[in-house]
């Protein structure tokens, strides 16, 4: 197979994909429960706004960070005595506090919400809980088989 695939090639695009940072500016869906009933589930995605992340109201405040690291949430928040659900899909800083894992924990300290969040860091990849790999992370690996292997 090895004779099959330049192998230089390979490696510039391996190394390109490895090294090379993605962009920054992210544009992810923006709506809360109180914007109508089209932010929750099932998600209709053409009623809500799309924004860049870096105008984002949930980003501009961190603004003064020299790198930033954008990502996408889809927040789920469950009331435990009322069992109401909240959704909530926005813009956030993942090199920052307000990632998924630091908004669980507050919640769960408070013990009155149970929370579930996705983060992922692809244009409008906060649609839905289930967030698969990107094309290109999806490419880099179907070269790599189809090269070493």
């Amino acid at each position: 197979m090895f004779a099959s695939c330049n192998t230089a090639a390979a490696t510039i695009v391996l190394s390109v994909y490895l090294f090379v940072p993605e962009a920054t500016s992210l544009s992810c869906y923006e709506c809360t429960e109180s914007d109508g009933q089209h932010c929750k589930d099932p998600f209709e995605a053409s009623r809500v706004t799309v924004t860049d992340c870096d105008r984002s109201i949930y980003t501009v405040d961190q603004m003064r960070m020299t790198t930033k690291h954008f990502a996408c949430l889809l927040l789920v928040e469950s009331d435990i005595t009322s069992n109401l659900k909240t959704f909530t899909r926005r813009c956030s800083i993942s090199n920052s506090n307000d990632t998924c894992a630091n908004i669980e924990a507050k919640n769960k300290m408070a013990g009155n919400v149970a929370t579930t969040c996705f983060q992922c860091e692809r244009d409008l990849c906060n649609s839905s809980g289930g967030f698969g790999p990107s094309a290109l992370h999806l490419a880099a690996f179907l070269l790599f088989i189809y090269c070493y292997f």
